[in-house]
């Protein structure tokens, strides 16, 4: 049996016609588990991820289910039986799907939270009455763009809301400052950066989102959901590090991951750090996210490990 970590993607990577390919692979296996999404969630979610509009989408409280859903049925259906999972991490959003994967969080409930963390998300965007942008940009370190952002003008506001790797930083806040921001980047960053702009409706992990991440927090504290003992390592975003078995500790780090900074980087050196040499990453839903670099202890998987939706 091979090792790996499972790496699960977060919001950005939805797309009209997602979930299609899993469909024609799997048949019944993956429309049944799309059935259950529906039923969870009182809409045609299924119907909404084939045929679109992409617009409709597009929206956080929509594309949030929709990756969950297709995430988790490319992990169950798509995984070679010759791996063995010895710890995961998801991308912001990806976290959900990490914990239905190491049966934590049963399915259904995780299609429920992540629409109504979308719904809080998008509430908190649309009170504030501005327009929003995020851009992810290769070559910017952290350190110079925190330098940046630091400055940004008022009215305007602009934040790093995750770090990914050693260069490659994604920047959110309103039009205005995220544009900024990036013609500062331009301006003083003398390797050769490039900005591509993400498909979302808010500016997620910033001090915008704080409302929302109080309100989840409520939401999950008086929840009857409650998580089980998770099958193998998990490692949380706000922190950076993995949390052994806490209730209470791994909703907070759930909500807290509204609005902190996405700590990716530090995910994935927790994760090396965890597991044994040679171990291999799986990129779920090949989204890129082994791209934005992995420790010499962790190999990305090769081409017969294409687990996508």
């Amino acid at each position: 049996m091979r090792r790996c970590v499972a790496l699960f993607p977060g919001q950005g990577c939805q797309r009209v016609g997602m979930g299609r390919g899993l469909v024609e692979r799997h048949g019944a296996a993956a429309t049944s588990l799309f059935e259950r999404a529906n039923a969870a969630l009182g809409f045609d979610l299924a119907a909404l991820m084939q045929s679109g509009p992409a617009a409709v989408l597009n929206k956080t409280e929509y594309a949030q289910p929709a990756i969950l859903a297709c995430a988790v049925a490319a992990y169950r259906l798509e995984m070679p039986r010759d791996l063995t999972v010895v710890a995961s991490a998801g991308h912001s959003l990806g976290e959900y799907a990490s914990l239905v994967a190491a049966d934590a969080l049963d399915f259904e409930s995780a299609c429920v939270l992540v629409h109504h963390r979308g719904i809080l998300m998008q509430a908190a965007a649309d009170a504030k009455g501005r327009s929003w942008a995020m851009a992810a940009v290769l070559n910017l370190s952290l350190d110079d763009a925190l330098a940046i952002v630091s400055e940004c003008p008022e009215p305007w506001m602009c934040e790093v809301s995750a770090s990914n790797g050693p260069l490659q930083t994604v920047l959110a806040g309103c039009t205005d400052g995220v544009n900024w921001a990036l013609d500062c980047v331009k301006q003083r960053v003398p390797a050769r950066t490039r900005a591509v702009r993400l498909p979302v409706s808010a500016p997620f992990h910033t001090s915008v989102m704080a409302p929302a991440a109080r309100e989840f927090n409520i939401a999950l504290s008086s929840s009857i959901v409650k998580l089980r003992k998770p099958a193998f390592p998990l490692v949380f975003n706000s922190t950076g590090t993995i949390l052994h078995y806490d209730d209470g500790a791994i909703k907070r780090a759930l909500a807290d991951g509204i609005r902190a900074r996405v700590r990716w980087a530090d995910c994935i050196n927790a994760l090396a750090s965890t597991v044994p040499a040679g171990t291999l990453a799986v990129d779920i839903g090949a989204t890129g996210l082994v791209r934005f670099g992995l420790p010499a202890s962790l190999v990305a998987a090769p081409s017969d490990v294409n687990v996508t939706w």
